[in-house]
């Protein structure tokens, strides 16, 4: 009863805050930039909160945590503080209620550094992406919101990690929306590979299962043969979206290197993440080009075999 009491007067400070609508907000016109400067008072008071984060880790004991809440509380109703600096407050917010599982509350306050108009945008996309991944952990869960965060977090952030895309995926399949779980998954296991760790059990289950009711369409063809050949062509196709997407993903990112880096280095956060734009342009265009070029390397082939042929017939009889 006493830490409920405790949690509760922790949590008087939230009381104010409206969590962001889907959609609600949220503009698109403005412009985040790359990286502010604390002001100096409240930059003394934040290195005081990290340097407790540090040494007393998560969950900490109750007088950390106390004083913790006591700077950000400072700093979020302070009329001197200025709006950024109280976006770096209810991030740190964030963060305390989310390693203590006190995840809705979590959700305020990251919803709070989304909304802030001067929040730096690399700040706000990390709490878009972690705003998807907490409504997949609160009871009901909500799936149109984790789909609406993730989404403006991928379409946003000039830089991706398999993780990504495997968050993704695990929504679509949790909301039943079974074609876009698989390509998600698609990406985030080819991405994986490429980046050469082994990709998360959870989005190799899924896509698994997710490949069964995506791909049986496509191997309907096969039902005459028997339910051995169906299963046979489903693993078929299934490896190959994987090999595509890892073929397309390297020759784009490859081709694309220099433009990546700049787009990484913009400090607006309004131009579409390129490497998202890469990965939907190159699996697109990836079959087309690749059987162009197996076109081209069987007529190398024919050519050479046609070459190697006439060479021999001119050399026959030790005539060469």
């Amino acid at each position: 009863m006493m830490k409920k009491l405790l949690a509760l007067l922790l949590l008087s400070p939230l009381a104010y805050v409206d969590i962001l609508a889907e959609g609600e907000n949220a503009s698109s016109n403005i412009e985040y930039k790359k990286a502010r400067a604390l002001q100096a008072k409240n930059a003394k008071k934040m290195s005081k909160v990290y340097e407790i984060i540090d040494s007393k880790g998560c969950p900490m004991p109750f007088s950390s945590r106390s004083n913790i809440s006591d700077i950000l509380d400072q700093i979020i109703k302070s009329s001197k503080s200025n709006e950024y600096d109280k976006s770096v407050a209810w991030n740190t917010y964030g963060y305390l209620y989310f390693c203590h599982g006190e995840y809705t509350n979590a959700i305020t306050a990251y919803t709070n550094v989304v909304n802030n108009e001067k929040v730096t945008y690399p700040l706000r996309n990390i709490a878009l992406k972690t705003l998807a991944q907490l409504q997949l952990v609160i009871e009901p869960m909500n799936l149109d919101q984790a789909e609406y965060f993730i989404n403006s977090y991928l379409d946003v952030s000039p830089t991706l990690v398999p993780e990504d895309f495997g968050i993704q995926g695990m929504i679509y399949a949790s909301k039943g929306d079974i074609g876009n779980a698989y390509e998600s998954l698609v990406k985030a296991i080819a991405f994986a590979e490429l980046e050469l760790f082994t990709p998360k059990q959870a989005w190799i289950d899924i896509h698994k299962e997710a490949s069964k009711i995506y791909l049986e369409e496509r191997c309907s063809h096969m039902n005459e043969l028997g339910n051995e050949s169906v299963i046979e062509c489903i693993h078929k196709k299934k490896a190959e979206d994987i090999l595509i997407a890892k073929e397309a993903m390297k020759i784009l990112i490859k081709e694309n290197s220099q433009s990546l880096a700049m787009e990484t280095n913009r400090n607006s956060s309004n131009e579409k993440c390129l490497l998202c734009e890469i990965f939907k342009e190159a699996i697109i265009a990836y079959p087309e080009a690749k059987a162009k070029a197996e076109r081209e390397a069987a007529i190398r082939r024919k050519a050479f075999i046609e070459g190697e042929n006439n060479g021999r017939a001119q050399c026959s009889g030790g005539r060469c």
